[in-house]
């Protein structure tokens, strides 16, 4: 559901996304029903014209009307729509209809009439369909393609239509499906036609012999419950080419003698629980491709791959020490690809010699110290692909590599090698094209390091400590190399210019993180064909003159120097670079911007200037950029908005996107000469601003289309302030002085359809205030002071959400929304004073879908209040003294959510929704539940009863509860939890049971009825005998379980957790504001589950055992925000600094986070600042990705601070660095103390 904080910054969004006016080979155009949307026209073959019509990320309570003029395909995506009724595509007939990530709760049943001979893909996915839209689309007799992914669709018992003859394509994923039916009239055996079906990530345990259809090719079923192969199906199923079950609970693979031979493709049983591999399939199925990654698999049975043929094979990430001879016996002239990586293998297995086609093999992450001579002297011929990172290697294995003359890529990073010889490449490198040596402890480059690499393009030096290099050392790949990373490598401050210098093909030269202080004037200048500069994260003061040499750099596209100690942008700094296209300064120390800095750039640009000191920027700085599309500079030091710094930019095709937010704005300053500048979005958000003046804007007045002004000092609008803003469709002015508006304020905004004035003073509205905004759909007036809600206010718009909270509202009159009665589809009137409702308030607002009237002095509802509020799904009645008298609501048949949390209910009300979903009734006095309390809610999905006087509830039951997913019955006085307490609750996925402080028994089966439990919210209880409750027992049956949420009620969290973990358990929380101590042994036994994320929030744990984090260290997350952790040091995270060299920062690969903590700025700090910038690199490896996805990675990051002790002052950990500290060091000083304090605790516990 979309909410009012997110509508401007969705529609800017969406605007974006959808405003270039060039899109492939289609011509684009803002279309004339909806300018926020986007058109094309595309002609076929025959010069019929069909118009494409795209509205992504626009916010819309309903479809806009669409002229039909030929529209084929229409794509409303992210919108936040709710229903999809009868006429909302009148006459439009489709080929193709994307509303993916809206809200849809309800299709009805002639939705897509006008479609249904000429319908061939519909896009439903994302959405909140509870249920299958079988009469939708019954009529539906071209459909081909079908998306109802993620939806919360329960039942397959549907009767398809004329889809079983047509459809080819069905994605059914990330629903809430327990099963596939088999019934005659609903299975999906019926289609005739399917051929790929999608049920990844629903609740399937077995997939039954006959429920799918005899033409399948590939079936997607990762992510559910299933316990067994369904060798049956398989057998059935003669057309099926490629299976993929990765993600279940299968133990084993079958040994099954399928009837005929047959053969698969590809087959995936990644992330199951298979422990050994024994006679596959009963050796009569062929498979191409065989994915058994992330296993259990301890031992591979000789001949386990007999008569399957498969050409590759990924073994990795399970626990084999080593591989009999005849482990890959009958492979020997079929396997291309063998994946052992991430293994405890110690030496190459003998196994792998015989496969004589083999062209990829990874052992990278293993445990092989040396690889002798004779390693691969009788492989394959064929090998061009060797990974070898992550082991224990000393020296380059060139012996071994001798036997290898074809290779043409070798990873050999995370190594202990400590030297690169020009002998090292021998008689074996002649083919080499991609080397990758990161992360060893290389510290020299002699002379001719890498002569005997004719081919070398790529080479990957990053995370070495390189001393010394000589300046012939890259001089054999002057020709071939095009790609040199360096980057955390040099420990000199001078880029080696002497040394790269015959590069003259490199295209991308990373050199960030380097401790470099200056740039030599002529460093690049040997570089013809570079296209990407990297030097980020340096200390590098200011750029020499000419350092970006346009005569030589005619290639250079994109320049990334964020980051580094730069205090100026000289004249002629970026000048006469043709192919430039990104220029990243943010994060520098930047106070000046000097006239000519960005002078005659053709290409399309973004320059980046955020996060500086800038207090000035001269007149015509930026000049002659013809397509510059971005500017940001956000979070400087200007006063003064002078346009003047902007000449001959931009053009009106490609207008601007320019960010001056977070500066210290006060004025707008016209351009001297007479200039037109085109920028579509302008942010002025957090500056100064006092008033508008229409003069400082009316030159952008043909291109603007979104303007920012919230967090200003605005105090007041003159009359027609935006006057020359005829084409602004976006314009926020939130958080700000205002008190009043004048009534002719907006006038002459046509096109206007997104207001934001919330965060004002606004006591009140003029009548016809907005009645010249013909095109308003959403007006956000929330937290003002209005009183009244004058109806004329709001005549000739086109409101469609209208957000009125946290004002001074009491009374509605009942002609409030005439005006608008036929459009408006939200309504939020929460946080006012609203006493009383009359009977016939919202008697003209049939069209209503949300209605929010929470926090008001409500105390009685009229039974016919509700009554024409035919289309209501989401009604909030929160925190009205309302108690009973809930019969209005049983007027609204289609509501789907309902909230009377905190409404003074005594008893469980008895509501008669049959479509309601969700209900919350939190906070409330309930002491017991009836029986049959849930008789007239047959649909429910989720119930919050949170808050209550429940005790108990075991002699009801929840047989009325068949549908329930998720229920919430935290913080109530319950004594007792048995099995019976939760008798019927076959389904639920969901389960708080936190903050039950009166809980006298837990019984450890109480939960054994739950068997689809995938998220339990649960807490300690100490006061419960330990002989009668421990958690572990509760919690480790449950199989199913992904995500656990612990509150930890005492001060130190011991053995309460220990192997209290399901082997497929993905997320772990742990809460509990008195917790503050932490034992190593804590979590034992969670060692094993792999990719997980490690939650500790909300406690009061000022620091962490040594090494504690390093056990789960498997593709971990680590989130530690919002705790009390006053350091976060490597002592934590690893074992030793040859630990560090050896994984680097992907064994921590969702990323440390320890935002909101007291850190202080030490050593510490500083060791956390550099694993930050090295996961950047090395793990997101933002080097190559598109800029935006960088700097919004960063800026994340930079909110993890530190305090200084001397003055208090927080400093981003990301930055932060302090003399004296080496990297290196900090942890190797730390490894002893570790030790000893690990051997000292354990003791200690064990005496316990």
């Amino acid at each position: 559901m979309l909410t009012p904080s997110l509508l401007t910054a969705l529609a800017i969004l969406g605007y974006l996304a959808t405003s270039g006016y060039t899109l492939g080979e289609n011509h684009e155009y803002p279309c004339a029903f909806n300018s926020l949307c986007r058109c094309a026209i595309n002609s076929t073959a025959a010069t019929i014209f069909h118009k494409l019509v795209f509205c992504n990320y626009v916010p819309f309570a309903r479809i806009p009307e669409i002229p039909k003029e030929n529209v084929t395909k229409l794509s409303i995506v992210g919108s936040g729509l709710e229903i999809l009724d009868d006429n909302s595509l009148r006459d439009l007939e489709l080929s193709s209809l994307n509303l993916a990530k809206n809200d849809l709760v309800i299709m009805t049943d002639e939705a897509l009439i006008f479609s249904a001979k000429l319908l061939s893909a519909l896009d439903l996915s994302y959405n909140r369909l509870q249920l299958v839209p079988q009469k939708a689309l019954a009529s539906l007799s071209s459909l081909l393609v079908l998306s109802l992914e993620s939806n919360e669709i329960s039942s397959l018992l549907v009767d398809w239509n004329y889809m079983k003859h047509t459809l080819t394509t069905l994605f059914l994923g990330g629903n809430d499906l327990n099963v596939l039916t088999s019934a005659i009239d609903y299975t999906l055996s019926n289609f005739q036609r399917l051929i790929l079906l999608n049920i990844n990530n629903n609740y399937i345990t077995n997939l039954e012999q006959n429920s799918l259809p005899f033409t399948l090719k590939t079936l997607h079923a990762s992510h559910n419950l299933i316990e067994e192969f369904p060798t049956h199906l398989v057998n059935n199923l003669d057309n099926l080419t490629k299976l993929y079950l990765g993600d279940n609970f299968i133990q084993q693979i079958p040994s099954f003698k399928f009837k005929d031979r047959k053969h698969i493709d590809t087959l995936d049983l990644s992330n199951n629980l298979i422990t050994n591999l024994n006679d596959i399939l009963g050796r009569s199925l062929t498979i191409k491709e065989i994915n058994l990654a992330y296993n259990q698999i301890a031992s591979v049975n000789s001949f386990a791959f007999s008569g399957i043929l498969c050409t590759k094979l990924d073994l990795s990430h399970n626990r084999l020490n080593s591989l009999p001879e005849k482990a890959f016996y009958g492979l020997k002239t079929t396997l291309e690809e063998l994946d052992l990586s991430y293994n405890n293998i110690t030496k190459i297995p003998r196994s792998v010699a015989g496969l004589r086609k083999l062209k990829t093999l990874s052992l990278a992450h293993n445990h092989i110290y040396s690889l002798p001579d004779s390693t691969f002297k009788n492989s394959s011929h064929y090998l061009h692909v060797l990974l070898l990172s992550g082991n224990s290697l000393h020296s380059f294995p060139k012996y071994a590599l001798r036997n290898i003359k074809r290779l043409i890529k070798l990873e050999i990073s995370y190594n202990s090698i400590t030297e690169l010889r020009s002998s090292d490449f021998t008689r074996w490198g002649d083919q080499l094209e991609l080397l990758y040596m990161k992360s060893n402890k290389i510290d020299s480059l002699e002379y001719n390091a890498f002569k005997n690499l004719p081919k070398l393009r790529k080479l990957g030096l990053a995370f070495n400590r390189i001393e010394t290099i000589d300046s012939k050392a890259f001089s054999n790949l002057a020709v071939p190399l095009k790609y040199l990373d360096l980057s955390f490598a040099i420990k000199t401050n001078e880029i080696p210019e002497e040394s790269i210098k015959s590069l003259k093909n490199l295209e991308q030269l990373i050199l960030a993180n380097n401790n470099f202080t200056t740039l030599p004037r002529t460093a690049l200048y040997n570089f013809g064909r570079l296209q990407q500069i990297n030097l980020e994260f340096n200390h590098i003061l200011e750029i020499p003159e000419a350092f970006f040499n346009s005569i030589v750099l005619k290639h250079l596209a994109d320049i990334r120097l964020s980051f580094n100690k730069l205090y100026m942008v000289d004249t002629n700094t970026f000048l006469d670079l043709a192919s430039l296209q990104f220029i990243g300064l943010n994060d520098n120390e930047i106070t000046t911007v000097n006239s000519g800095a960005f002078k005659n750039l053709p290409a399309k640009l973004a320059i980046i200037l955020a996060n500086n000191n800038i207090h000035m920027v001269h007149p015509k700085a930026f000049l002659n950029l013809p397509y510059l599309n971005k500017l940001d500079l956000h979070n400087n030091d200007l006063q003064t908005l002078d346009w003047n710094m902007l000449h001959n930019v931009t053009n009106t095709l490609q207008p601007l996107t320019m960010n001056l937010s977070r500066n210290r704005i006060e004025t707008i300053a016209p351009p001297a000469m007479q200039t037109q500048i085109y920028v579509k979005v302008l942010d002025l958000r957090h500056n100064k601003l006092k008033t508008i003046n229409s003069d400082g804007f009316k030159f952008l007045n043909d291109s603007l289309r979104t303007l920012m002004l919230g967090f200003n000092e605005i105090t007041q609008l003159p009359e027609r302030a935006f006057w020359t803003m005829k084409f602004v469709e976006i314009l926020s002015i939130e958080h700000n002085m205002l008190k009043e508006l004048k009534e002719t304020t907006f006038h002459g905004m046509d096109r206007l359809q997104i207001l934001d004035l919330s965060h004002n003073h606004i006591s009140r509205i003029n009548v016809r205030q907005f009645s010249n905004l013909w095109n308003l759909r959403i007006l956000d007036l929330s937290y003002n002071e209005l009183s009244t809600i004058p109806g004329e206010s709001f005549v000739n718009t086109k409101l469609e959400r209208l957000i009125l909270k946290h004002n001074r509202i009491s009374v509605i009159p009942p002609q409030a929304f005439y005006e608008i009665g036929k459009s408006l589809h939200h309504l939020d009137l929460s946080n006012n004073m609203i006493e009383h409702l009359e009977k016939d308030v919202f008697s003209y607002v049939n069209s209503l879908t949300n209605l929010n009237l929470c926090s008001n002095y409500l105390s009685q509802l009229h039974d016919q209040v509700f009554m024409y509020l035919d289309n209501l799904l989401n009604l909030q009645l929160c925190n009205n003294k309302l108690a009973r008298n809930f019969e209005a609501i049983d007027k609204t048949k289609r509501l789907h959510y309902l909230n009377l949390a905190n409404t003074g209910i005594k008893e469980m009300p008895n509501l008669q929704l049959s479509q309601l979903i969700h209900l919350n009734i939190s906070g409330n006095n309930i002491s017991q539940l009836q029986q049959g309390f849930l008789l007239g809610l047959p649909n429910l999905r989720q119930l919050d009863l949170s808050r209550n006087n429940l005790t108990g509830w075991s002699i009801v039951g929840w047989n009325h509860a068949q549908n329930l997913k998720e229920l919430d019955l935290s913080n109530n006085p319950v004594k007792i939890l048995t099995k019976d307490t939760f008798e019927g609750l076959e389904n639920l996925k969901t389960l708080n049971l936190q903050n039950l402080k009166y809980l006298e028994r837990f019984d450890s089966d109480s939960l054994t009825k739950c068997k689809l439990l995938k998220w339990l919210k649960i807490q300690t209880w100490p006061n419960i005998e330990k002989y009668r409750f421990r958690l572990p027992s509760v919690v480790f049956n449950l199989k199913h379980l992904k995500k656990l949420t612990v509150e930890v009620t005492e001060s130190k969290l011991h053995d309460q957790l220990m192997q209290a973990f399901p082997s497929k358990l993905k997320y772990l929380e742990i809460t509990g504001i008195n917790l503050s101590e932490v034992h190593p042994e804590a979590l034992k036994g969670l060692d094993g589950n792999k990719e997980l994320t490690l939650k500790f929030t909300g406690t009061n744990i000022t620091n962490f055992p040594p090494l504690f984090f390093w056990k789960f260290a498997n593709r971990l997350t680590v989130d530690l925000r919002g705790n009390s952790l006053d350091q976060a040091g490597p002592e934590m995270f690893y074992k030793s600094m040859n630990s560090v060299r050896k994984h680097g920062t992907k064994i921590y690969s969702g990323g440390i986070h320890v935002q909101d903590n007291p850190i202080l700025c030490n050593c510490d700090s500083h060791w956390l600042g550099y694993w930050m910038k090295r996961y950047l690199f090395e793990t997101l490896r933002i080097h190559q990705k598109e800029a935006e996805y960088s700097r919004a990675i960063i800026e994340n990051m930079k909110q993890a601070t530190c305090i200084n002790p001397m003055n208090g002052r927080h400093t981003p950990i990301l930055t932060f660095e302090m003399d004296g500290c080496d990297v290196s060091n900090s942890i190797q000083a730390g490894l002893n103390l570790t030790l000893f304090i690990i051997s000292l605790l354990w003791i200690v516990f064990l005496r316990r």
